[in-house]
């Protein structure tokens, strides 16, 4: 695994947890609060999974394109599933924010299919550099936005903080 991006990947996670306990009390947040939850719980357990992923690829090294790529791929698109299950079962409206995170994981898993397609298919390895600091770039834009989104929203709670 790419050094910079596993630091990277954790400042960026504990950015997003800082916003996520910045509403988690604001009543008016549910939708962000379910979104930033699933974003959380979603980045945090491919983590976890990651070194497991990692281990199956070298094992079996002829699917290991298919299995590190399509792996990351199908837990995106599961995540925004949790998002629109968990908004229609609650019957929460979808705020900018939950729309930006859910483009964010199919963002995500598109990223993760054309790097498959790049290697696995055309075997070419143009585009490593690229989905390096896509994924990255991706995970990193998820706190500043969730932080611009709720200042701008006027949600933010936090004495002496106004607009």
């Amino acid at each position: 695994m790419w050094t910079p991006g596993v630091v990277f990947g954790w400042v960026a996670l504990a950015a997003v947890f800082a916003v996520y306990l910045l509403i988690l009390r604001n009543p008016r947040c549910k939708s962000e609060q379910v979104s930033l939850l699933v974003w959380l719980l979603a980045s945090l357990l491919m983590k976890l999974v990651a070194p497991l992923v990692l281990h199956l690829c070298n094992e079996h090294k002829q699917y290991s394109y298919s299995i590190w790529y399509l792996t990351w791929a199908v837990m995106d698109f599961a995540a925004v599933l949790v998002i629109y299950y968990w908004h229609s079962h609650a019957r929460l409206q979808p705020t900018r924010l939950t729309l930006f995170i859910s483009m964010s994981f199919v963002t995500l898993a598109s990223i993760q299919l054309a790097g498959y397609i790049d290697k696995a298919i055309l075997e070419t390895k143009a585009i490593d550099d690229v989905y390096r600091f896509l994924i990255l770039s991706v995970n990193f834009a998820v706190a500043p936005m969730a932080v611009f989104h709720i200042a701008r929203s006027d949600q933010l709670q936090i004495k002496g903080f106004h607009r």
